[in-house]
């Protein structure tokens, strides 16, 4: 007859498993010669102004990079600028979208050049336009330019 096989105790099955999570949850060590290691994401979306307005609704909230001509502050996006008066307009075509923040370089507000296509980050927000008439409250999107990074 053989004799049995005696197993380690019950308590260190449940300490061995308890060793491998808290191994395989902690953080990695840092490198103190180059600091922690960043592994580089997918960079934002890249739209086309009409693209932006097409699917603004799936979008709020989410860093996109929008491409067109900067219109200042006489371009053909409805209604009055949505969070400061220097606010400026991004157009492709006969649409544009409203940006809130800095205006690129080259860009005057005043007296715009519709020749130079830029490219701008920002996050899509939205606000919602009054009635006009007898008409509905209308949702607008725009642009919360993000600059840098």
């Amino acid at each position: 007859m053989r004799a049995p096989v005696r197993m380690a105790g019950r308590g260190s099955g449940v300490l061995l498993l308890v060793l491998l999570f808290l191994g395989a949850c902690s953080p990695a060590p840092r490198r103190p010669d180059r600091g922690p290691v960043s592994v580089p994401g997918p960079g934002p979306r890249s739209l086309r102004v009409s693209e932006l307005i097409r699917s603004a609704d799936t979008l709020v909230g989410e860093v996109v990079e929008v491409r067109g001509v900067c219109a200042g502050w006489g371009g053909p996006a409805p209604g009055p600028p949505p969070l400061t008066r220097s606010d400026w307009q991004l157009q492709e075509d006969s649409v544009a979208v409203w940006v809130s923040g800095p205006l690129p370089r080259g860009c005057d507000p005043v007296n715009p050049s519709l020749a130079r296509v830029y490219e701008i980050r920002g996050q899509v927000a939205c606000d919602t336009l009054p009635a006009r008439g007898r008409g509905e409250p209308a949702v607008r999107h725009f642009l919360k330019r993000r600059t840098g990074g």
